[in-house]
């Protein structure tokens, strides 16, 4: 219980700028030496934005 309250919260409190592009664009990208894709398939997405549910990209300011 404690747990959801505390992720309730930090979405509550995430802002835009709290988000670093690049790092979901690392993370997103299949690398040539990959065998495998880094986001497995079927890992959430948002359905409004088509994004991927991610704390990856995050920064503390």
């Amino acid at each position: 219980m404690l747990l959801r309250l505390v992720i309730s919260r930090m979405i509550q409190l995430f802002e835009a700028e709290h988000m670093n592009s690049q790092h979901y664009w690392e993370w997103i990208t299949l690398d040539e030496d990959d065998d495998e894709p880094t986001v497995p398939q079927g890992y959430p997405k948002c359905k409004e934005h088509g994004v991927y549910l991610s704390c990856l990209g995050m920064r503390n300011l």
